[in-house]
């Protein structure tokens, strides 16, 4: 396994987009994911739809229960605390949740969700510009809570399970953003139906 920290702005300059598991991935085909024009970060199910540069998976290995494992044709980033024996690529945690770390020192900021989780690693990874598609915090048009039609892996609090710890993941993304738009880092929602609000100060 490699030390993130080792990879701290690596792609110093370049455009990101990081794909959730939200309806909204089927905006686009998998070719325009693989021809995006910078460095891709999915999660957990988004191997059903494209490879990305980077696959992010948090999860210790009893809470994976379907056939993802197989399936990762590119460098795994865990954390050391999943104790992923699959991960390419482990990091360490800040010490504080929600809040948006600029050190670049390799260390992730915690916050609920992978999507949030790849935010982090982005800005570490050295992006000029963020852009998201699948962080969607609502069902799809039929009442889908993924793209794909496979079984809940885990509380999905995000879609309004627990609407406090919704209300605070929302607010924390917006806080990172306000953060990294001060960097100079500009983060962008492509989703036609996300209901998370990234404009405007906190």
């Amino acid at each position: 396994m490699a030390d993130f920290s080792n990879y701290v702005d690596i792609h110093h300059d370049k455009d990101f987009l990081i794909c959730g598991n939200g309806y909204s991935i089927l905006q686009y085909e998998p070719e325009w994911y693989q021809n995006w024009d910078g460095i891709t970060i999915g999660v957990n199910r988004i191997l059903d739809y494209f490879t990305p540069d980077f696959y992010v998976n948090v999860e210790v290995p009893e809470r994976i229960n379907w056939q993802m494992p197989e399936k990762v044709g590119c460098p795994w980033i865990a954390s050391v605390a999943s104790q992923q024996p699959r991960a390419d690529i482990t990091f360490d945690w800040t010490p504080t949740r929600g809040t948006f770390f600029t050190n670049k020192d390799g260390k992730v900021s915690w916050g609920h969700g992978s999507p949030f989780i790849s935010l982090s690693l982005a800005y570490q990874l050295g992006a000029k510009s963020i852009s998201l598609i699948g962080v969607d915090f609502c069902h799809g048009p039929e009442g889908q809570p993924y793209f794909t039609d496979n079984e809940e892996h885990c509380a999905q609090w995000y879609l309004g399970i627990d609407p406090q710890m919704r209300a605070n993941s929302m607010r924390w993304w917006q806080n990172a953003v306000f953060v990294l738009n001060k960097l100079g880092v500009k983060v962008k929602n492509l989703s036609n139906i996300s209901k998370l609000e990234l404009e405007g100060e906190i």
